[in-house]
């Protein structure tokens, strides 16, 4: 008979601290984490069943491993990973209300991809306007260009004069010239097929996971592009976890 609100977690993270008379801006207990959610800041004490205290850690000490729950998320994570690890390219999204913890569950998860050796290129859409289209995509590809030795590049890089034109700085690297003008429709295919190329030769080349966040904001170009790398390459070793905000889901 109780219903649950998105106002709900912060009615009981402010009684929480009513109750701890904890002051939101100089937190003892509980903080904000702005796009993620909360965390436990005091001092945490662990004590063995003899009933003496075993480990103090304090805030900080070990931030990196500290990770409860998401089971599910993780195992899903996992078996998309195990997936595409056996040729079939895999995209996973994590939806949620801002402030759930998406990005988190994420970032747990390549820190175990990047410590194994497998590669990660991570971009997320701008909140500020402006940015230019394919901003995530232009992001993911300069992490990748910046992922290998210059010398490997011509090999993985198809249509590099398309690409190029997308993120100039490679042109002078590779003496590119820019590609001749041909029809809008013709060009953002050659595009699209570049870069699909380029993500399929990377992923046979060394496992690799490409990570872009909060889709809900991304042009519609890269939202095109996006769909257009999932059909175009399936039978790539290619992980792709997106995450998004849903502002549509309803609680209850």
């Amino acid at each position: 008979g109780r219903i649950v609100t998105n106002a709900s977690l912060s009615i009981v993270i402010t009684a929480a601290r009513r109750v701890l008379g904890d002051d939101p801006t100089k937190p003892t207990f509980i903080a904000t984490h702005h796009g993620r959610g909360y965390r436990f800041v005091a001092e945490v004490v662990e004590q063995a069943p003899s009933g003496t205290i075993s480990e103090s850690v304090r805030p900080g000490d070990r931030d990196v491993g500290l990770f409860v729950g998401r089971e599910t998320e993780l195992a899903s994570l996992a078996a998309s990973l195990a997936a595409a690890r056996d040729g079939r390219l895999q995209l996973l999204s994590l939806a949620g209300e801002a402030g759930i913890g998406k990005t988190r569950v994420v970032e747990h998860f390549t820190e175990e991809l990047t410590r194994n050796g497998q590669i990660v290129l991570a971009a997320r859409s701008p909140e500020e306007p402006g940015a230019p289209p394919f901003w995530p995509w232009i992001q993911i590809l300069r992490g990748y260009l910046d992922s290998i030795p210059p010398i490997d590049l011509s090999a993985f890089l198809a249509g590099l004069e398309d690409i190029a034109h997308l993120v100039p700085e490679v042109r002078p690297k590779f003496h590119s010239s820019p590609p001749p003008l041909v029809d809008p429709l013709q060009a953002r295919f050659r595009l699209f097929d570049a870069i699909a190329t380029c993500l399929e030769r990377a992923a046979q080349r060394t496992p690799l996971a490409v990570v872009l966040e909060d889709i809900h904001r991304a042009d519609e170009a890269s939202l095109l592009l996006l769909a257009y790398i999932t059909t175009a390459i399936p039978s790539s070793p290619l992980l792709v976890v997106t995450t998004y905000r849903d502002t549509h889901r309803n609680s209850s």
